[in-house]
């Protein structure tokens, strides 16, 4: 992104060079929207959107020489959107563009409106007010094909123009309960325009299987922009979208859609071990494991106060802490497809399939999904270092819950103990020491105690 004050001067350099250009060419002018008529097709592509946008919508709109205004629609639509919010147009400046590119192409398409129109006008597209009608098959190779990157995607706009866009997918690709992951991931971002009916109509095994790729390549709450009006520092990017928004239309701001969209991803990071099937019988148990079972459970409840609390901490988390809880639930899910193809006998890595064989054998699941939710439990709480205040629980309760289950995190590695209690002390003489005996010594203890170990610290 070009600074404020050096993007002015690089204006003042180009009216300059046209300006000259004009005298060269012996052609007189009367005003601004003339003079950019003079643009050549290079000089429009080495100039850039990010300065000819300084010019804003309604001179843009207006150059009179109609290949110089196509082809500055063109440069325009295929930026970045994020441009929008570094410069001096508004809402309605992109309004304007949108409306004149698309008179523009469909001049030259014969007054239709197919795939090569809608590429065209790929990040114009959005602030159209009008439906268009275009085939369902032109829409899909659309989104599949215009959108060559995640920042491409980061649309802002109003509700209104949210539901218009919206009528476009869903006229592209059908009712979102009939998409599979592919369609989500295709789309990215552009799901912040569908409506909160929408998302949750989409059907759960499609979203578990795309979340991953849509929280990784979102770039709302993980790109931050510098150059925002009225902020000194880099504004995260829905902010930024947010702010550019509410100068322009106070009453559709854009983080109702956002904070809609992140909590439907973070709802679905939970379909990794929340599923239909329940489980079909319990297998009797001796008493000290079920003594340890209702523990599990209890722990285990802990699952949804942990989704709530990445819900509502998301938009400050940082780029690396939206990765590693994504990486948390995308091993915890890893883990438990290969139980479950252990207990199955197969081999496919439909998660839904193997539970359903499994129920149909007879064999209870209930360890298994609660085994998974309390690894994504105890990771978070780990790695965001999650209090007992912060998890609504009782000191004792925490105190006992982590003793109970995270042994690893209790306990120094084994390089650490003798790192500290032998190599540290400069007065030990440790020539004679064997590292082997040590090791041999340590597991054998571990072999005589492991089987008086829970399930879960076994595991650890």
């Amino acid at each position: 992104v070009i600074p404020s004050d050096a993007r002015m001067c690089f204006v003042s350099a180009i009216r300059r060079y046209l300006s000259t250009k004009a005298v060269a060419f012996n052609v007189t002018l009367t005003s601004e929207i003339e003079l950019l008529s003079l643009l050549s097709s290079s000089d429009i592509r080495a100039i850039g959107a990010e300065l000819l946008l300084s010019w804003g919508g309604k001179v843009l709109a207006n150059i009179p020489h109609p290949e110089v205004s196509y082809e500055v629609m063109l440069k325009i639509s295929e930026e970045n959107p994020h441009l929008f919010f570094h410069n001096g147009v508004d809402f309605e400046d992109m309004e304007i563009l949108a409306k004149q590119s698309l008179t523009i192409l469909k001049a030259k398409n014969k007054g239709n409106v197919d795939f090569s129109v809608l590429k065209k006008m790929r990040d114009l597209l959005p602030y159209l007010t009008d439906s268009l009608m275009v085939g369902a098959t032109d829409i899909q190779n659309f989104f599949r094909f215009a959108y060559t990157s995640p920042l491409t995607k980061g649309i802002c706009i109003p509700h209104a123009n949210r539901q218009n866009f919206r009528d476009l997918i869903v006229k592209g690709f059908g009712e979102p309960e009939s998409w599979d992951s592919e369609v989500l991931t295709v789309l990215g971002d552009l799901l912040v325009t569908l409506d909160e009916a929408d998302l949750y109509a989409i059907p759960p095994a499609a979203l578990r299987k795309a979340v991953p790729t849509l929280v990784k390549e979102s770039v709302y709450a993980s790109v931050y922009l510098p150059e925002v009006k009225g902020k000194v520092e880099p504004q995260l990017y829905y902010k930024a979208c947010n702010d550019w928004m509410t100068g322009t239309d106070s009453e559709n701001t854009f983080s109702p859609a956002w904070e809609r969209y992140a909590k439907w991803l973070v709802s679905g990071s939970s379909l990794v071990t929340r599923y239909l099937s329940a489980p079909t019988q319990r297998v009797a148990l001796r008493k000290k494991r079920e003594a340890e079972s209702i523990t599990v459970h209890q722990a285990v409840a802990l699952y949804d106060k942990i989704q709530e609390i990445i819900s509502d901490r998301n938009p400050d988390l940082s780029v690396a802490q939206r990765h590693k809880i994504g990486d948390i639930l995308w091993q915890s899910e890893i883990i438990l497809k290969n139980d479950l193809k252990k207990l199955s006998g197969e081999e496919t890595n439909d998660i839904e399939k193997l539970i359903s064989s499994i129920n149909k054998s007879g064999v209870d699941l209930t360890d298994v999904l609660e085994k998974a939710k309390l690894r994504v439990v105890l990771s978070v709480i780990s790695y965001l270092k999650l209090t007992a205040k912060d998890l609504g629980i009782s000191e004792e309760y925490y105190e006992a819950l982590l003793d109970r289950f995270t042994l690893g995190s209790r306990f120094v590695d084994g390089v650490g103990i003798v790192s500290n209690a032998v190599l540290s002390r400069s007065k030990r003489d440790t020539t004679e020491l064997n590292y082997m005996d040590l090791h041999d010594k340590v597991m054998q203890i571990l072999t005589d105690k492991f089987s008086d170990l829970t399930p879960i610290e076994q595991e650890v």
